[in-house]
């Protein structure tokens, strides 16, 4: 972020995306990452657009204030709850998750950074149950009104493939009820997996709500 030039004020025309996955010491993108970026953002009044008011901007619907950006995390991986949530919140910035719905398992909520826990280790549990965030930490994040929920599918497959995915419609409809079904709130939003799609797969979606 040094060197970046913030918009001046007016009405934004389009809107950058801040795009993770993990937040961790063994990765990339680390908590002090996270908190310097929130930071940066929140210091120089950008403002984080709920996907109800990014859904009215593209569709012409409403405007957004020129220093607008969307934060988002894919797959559903439990360090975004314990290492990126309290940055997200100290600095009054908002977020969507994606999840992967077959992989939220596991019941209770896990302390958090600002509640003394350490970064997990994400390259050994990547995989495992205790990578991933449970249910309850799932309805936490979206009670807080940090993070809005979206949908992954449910088990994170390449759908792009030449030939259709004979599973394509219960994975998009078993992923967006599970979320209402555990959260409590509904589900309009879908990031592809591995960021690829075609239109077969977008006029799929839309069907699936």
């Amino acid at each position: 972020l040094r060197g970046v030039r913030p918009p001046r004020e007016g009405i934004v025309t389009r809107v950058p995306v801040s795009f993770h996955h993990h937040v961790a010491d063994d990765r990339p993108i680390t908590p002090a990452g996270v908190e310097a970026q929130a930071r940066w953002l929140s210091r120089r009044g950008y403002r984080t657009p709920s996907l109800a008011d990014l859904h009215a901007h593209v569709t012409g619907g409403a405007s957004l204030p020129a220093r607008s950006v969307l934060i988002t995390f894919d797959d559903g991986y439990a360090d975004n709850w314990i290492c990126a949530y309290p940055s997200l919140r100290r600095h009054g910035l908002r977020a969507v998750v994606f999840l992967t719905t077959a992989r939220m398992s596991g019941r209770g909520v896990r302390p958090t950074l600002a509640e003394g826990a350490r970064s997990p280790e994400t390259l050994r549990n990547e995989r495992r149950p205790e990578g991933f965030l449970s249910w309850d930490e799932v309805r936490a994040m979206s009670a807080s009104g940090v993070f809005e929920l979206g949908a992954h599918s449910h088990s994170h497959n390449e759908f792009d493939r030449r030939r259709p995915w004979p599973g394509l419609a219960n994975e998009l409809a078993v992923s967006r009820a599970l979320i209402e079904r555990e959260a409590g709130v509904p589900v309009t939003a879908l990031a592809w997996p591995w960021g690829r799609y075609d239109d077969r797969l977008v006029d799929a979606a839309r069907q699936a709500g």
